[in-house]
This record gives structure tokens, sequence and C-alpha cells, in this order.
């Protein structure tokens, strides 16, 4: 056994079926400026696709002992780092309510945002969470409850965040102007899009991006997001719906989704669906999809295929006896349905 097998020796020896090479797509930011890099959307050169916009902040929510000194000091370092990565600006109107909830009680929680009114207009508001850790079920509540109600989404912030950016300890702010400023897309409209297509969907492909729980409460109502975008990253649409959650996707739970999603792909008309998600595919969840898929009608004249992203483990590959780094985008195939593609920046390093 080789200690680091490379992909020479690998590929010799059977345990590879091939590879080949995926070319980054390039990506197009604001006033049609071009980038091989995601995290350019930060730079002012660059910016998000979909302009500058301005948010609303209509609800705070926090636990009983955080004084509104602590939620002005938030507030302020969200807006200067909003502002400073060319996001738009983040308003604090003097009617913003703020939210006192019992931590230890999920119900004063519930009760409070039911108690609250729809958002009229047309303006982007966002409500805000700070949740104490070990509490997920405040997670769960807000996140099902507060975008029916008040029609405007919400952030969840932990307690663990919101102390540290007291005296300018935290360094998630630019991650949290990300998250927020994704959340007032309207339809149509994307951080940045794909300018190329690396060269690999031909047909006309529309990708469907699914949202499913990782540790999902059995029997429990939860939020599923679905981001649905052409091969070229244009005409993003965001579907949010509301599910019975369960361990696995079943027929149901995917029945839902297509269910949802519909509209869309009647109205693209594309010639290949392809649904992905993170995390790992069970043979069950398999047998749901593809009967689910077997059972829809209109859906039936266009090519699907469904791909399960795994990721989070670092594995390191050689290309050859030298110890040459496999460069990004090279994917290996293994069988007929798995395959492995490399993400390193360090292919043009010794």
């Amino acid at each position: 056994v080789q200690s680091n097998p490379t992909l020479e020796y690998l590929h010799n020896h059977g345990a590879l079926e091939g590879a080949f090479r995926i070319h980054q797509p390039t990506l197009e930011f604001r006033s049609g400026a071009v980038s091989l890099d995601p995290s350019n959307i930060f730079k002012s050169e660059f910016g998000a696709k979909c302009g500058h916009k301005t948010i609303t902040i209509s609800h705070f929510f926090v636990p009983t002992e955080v004084t509104n000194d602590q939620i002005e000091t938030f507030i302020k370092g969200l807006q200067k780092t909003f502002s400073s990565v060319g996001f738009g600006k983040i308003l604090k109107p003097p009617e913003m309510m703020i939210v006192r909830f019992n931590e230890k009680d999920k119900a004063d929680l519930e009760n409070k945002i039911r108690g609250l009114d729809k958002i009229n207009g047309t303006s982007n508001h966002l409500g805000i969470l700070v949740i104490p850790a070990g509490h997920p079920e405040l997670y769960f509540t807000a996140k099902r409850l507060f975008p029916s109600r008040v029609k405007a989404p919400i952030q969840v912030v932990q307690i663990s965040s919101f102390t540290e950016a007291q005296d300018d300890r935290f360094r998630g702010f630019r991650l949290l102007s990300l998250k927020i400023l994704i959340k007032s897309l309207k339809l149509g409209e994307a951080i940045w899009t794909l300018s190329d297509n690396a060269g690999l969907l031909p047909k006309r492909s529309l990708c469907v991006g699914i949202g499913f729980s990782a540790s999902p409460r059995e029997s429990k109502v939860s939020k599923c997001a679905t981001v649905l975008h052409d091969s070229r990253g244009n005409k993003v649409s965001w579907k949010v719906f509301a599910t019975v959650q369960t361990r696995t996707v079943t027929k149901q739970w995917f029945d839902t989704l297509l269910h949802h999603i519909r509209d869309i792909v009647e109205n693209e008309k594309p010639e290949r669906l392809i649904f992905y998600r993170t995390g790992s595919m069970f043979p069950v969840e398999l047998d749901a999809i593809n009967s689910s898929l077997a059972g829809c009608v209109w859906i039936k004249s266009m090519q699907t295929c469904f791909v399960s992203i795994l990721d989070g483990d670092n594995h390191r590959f050689f290309l050859a006896e030298n110890h040459k780094n496999l460069p990004a985008g090279y994917s290996i195939v293994i069988n007929a349905t798995e395959g492995l593609i490399s993400s390193s920046n360090y292919d043009d390093r010794d």
C-alpha cells in the first residue's frame, strides 16, 4: 500500500475510471465587472450584481437581559460593515420594535411573534433575532412563524456573536451582511451571475438547489428553501415553503418540492433539470425521488439528474511522483455515481 498514492498510480491500478477538467466559470458582478473569485463581492470595484439595497430593521428580538445600548452598538457595527462593502445601507427607524422574550419559555417568543402585524409596502424589511446557545427551538420557531406573519425575512444571530460585537471583537459582520443582502433579493436578482458556464451545460438547463435540514425534528413543520437558476446563473428565483419535517427526503416531500417549482420550470422550458443538495443521499431517498419523478407527468419531457454534494473533508491527491498538487477544477471519476473534485488553490505552489 502506498502512503500517498498519486492519481497516476490509482489510475494505472484500476481504482479510477477517469478524470476531466472543469474550467472555473467567470462571475459577473455589478457594472459588468468580471472575476473568478466569488469573494470579490466585498471589493468596491466589483460589488453585488443586484446593486445597492436599503434595508430597514423592523423588529429586533432579544433575551430579556439584553439592553438597548447593546442593541444600538450591534446595529451600528452592522450598518458600518454593510455600507463599507458596498451593499447599500441598513436603517434603524424610530418605530423599530424591540421585542424581549423569556429564553426559557419557547411559548413566550411564539406568542409575541403571533401578535405582530403584517408589514405593508414594498420596502425591504428585516427582523433580527438574538438567540442564546443551546436553544435551537427558538431558531425554528422564529424561522417558521416570523416570515409568514410579518411578510419579511428574519436573520438569526448567536448571543456569542452579539456579545463579541459589543467591544469590536466580532469578525463575522461581512458574512452576516452578505446573508442579509441575499435575503433581500427579489425575483430575478442575484448577488452575481455566471458570465460563462464552464462549457459543461450545452443544453438549456435549470439548476434546483434544495435546502433540507441536516438535523430535522420529527413531525415538526420546517421551512425549506429552493433556489432555481438557469445554466448561466441568471433569472434567479427563490421559493420558500413549509412542510412536515422528516428524517429523510420522502416521496411526499419531493412531491411538494415539484409542486412549488412547477410554474418556474414550465415558464423556463429547460431541456434538463439538475437537482442538487449538500449532504449524503441514502438509498431510501433515491427510491423516493425516483418514484416522485416517475409520477410527475409535466416533467417527463425533460432530462433530470440529482447531485449530492459532500464537502467539509480535506483530502490530498498528487498528480504524479513529483508530488505536484492536483489543479483546481480537476474532477476524478470513481465510478458511475461517484466522483471527487479538487477545489485547492495551491496547484501553482511546490
